[in-house]
């Protein structure tokens, strides 16, 4: 009969980085809940957004109601990248800590 303990160090590793990386997920998911917010109470924010997007060089002949356009898509776009990750790194954690 062989006991199957793990050694004290390689617990307490495991679990600071699961813990970790679960609390880096939520606090990220947070983070962009605030931003989502804050686009939600200020959409001027996203002209912002389009204007910077107006300035890069290549981007001179496009008319700006497009880049308005364009810029509310790929903000969503991103918005959805970053939770998508948030979720990751909460689910990874999980499973580090199983």
């Amino acid at each position: 009969m062989t006991s199957d303990k793990k050694p004290v160090a390689e617990i307490i590793i495991t679990s600071i980085l699961g813990y970790g990386l679960i609390f880096a997920g939520v606090a990220s998911l947070l983070g962009l809940t605030w931003h989502i917010w804050e686009l939600y109470q200020h959409p001027e924010l996203s002209i912002r957004f389009a204007e910077a997007l107006k300035n890069l060089p290549e981007q001179e002949t496009v008319p700006f109601s497009l880049l308005k356009l364009g810029g509310w898509q790929i903000m969503l776009l991103l918005l959805l990248i970053a939770g998508k990750v948030s979720v990751w790194l909460i689910e990874s954690g999980k499973r580090i800590l199983d």
